[in-house]
């Protein structure tokens, strides 16, 4: 959904009356268009969170499952988090192979492990079209978390690929 599209549609949930430590803690949150959300837990450790959504083009043995959870694993490190955990929440068809179920999740898994994470958990529905929504937990120093906006005229921009620990 295009940002505007999406700023209109989440307009209907009204801010709640947050804590005065709330307000203060929430780093980043609804009022931010970001990767994920951001919890400030100390003054040392922040928590990033966030979700991402895949369709069915990974629902044949093959690359997809990987691909997903890197994709929600980019958002955690876009904010300068590091991959901590992951729950796994999918929706498959009833019918659907489950040997290809299990790919998805075994693919997915090692994807995360290769971060230095590991799948806590998770929640799996029956649904009409296969679909993986990978939520992903990491922490951070809060002087460390990077926020879209946070680039200024003048800031340097470093464009590099993130390897896995060895």
């Amino acid at each position: 959904m295009a940002p505007g599209d999406l700023q209109e549609v989440l307009s209907v949930l009204r801010r709640p009356v947050l804590s005065e430590e709330t307000a203060r803690n929430l780093m980043v949150g609804l009022d931010a268009a970001d990767d994920a959300a951001v919890y400030r837990i100390s003054d040392d450790l922040a928590l990033v969170e966030t979700v991402d959504f895949s369709r069915p083009w990974w629902t044949t043995r093959g690359p997809g499952a990987p691909v997903a959870a890197a994709n929600a694993m980019s958002d955690v490190y876009a904010m300068g988090g590091e991959v901590m955990f992951a729950l796994a929440v999918a929706g498959f068809p009833r019918e659907m192979d489950k040997a290809i179920v299990a790919e998805v999740f075994r693919g997915g898994a090692e994807k995360v492990a290769e971060a230095g994470g590991v799948i806590a958990g998770g929640h799996t529905v029956v649904d009409k079209r296969a679909q993986v929504w990978p939520l992903r937990h990491g922490p951070s120093p809060p002087a460390r978390v990077l926020i879209k906006g946070g680039l200024r005229p003048g800031d340097r921009l470093f464009l590099s690929r993130r390897s896995a620990p060895a």
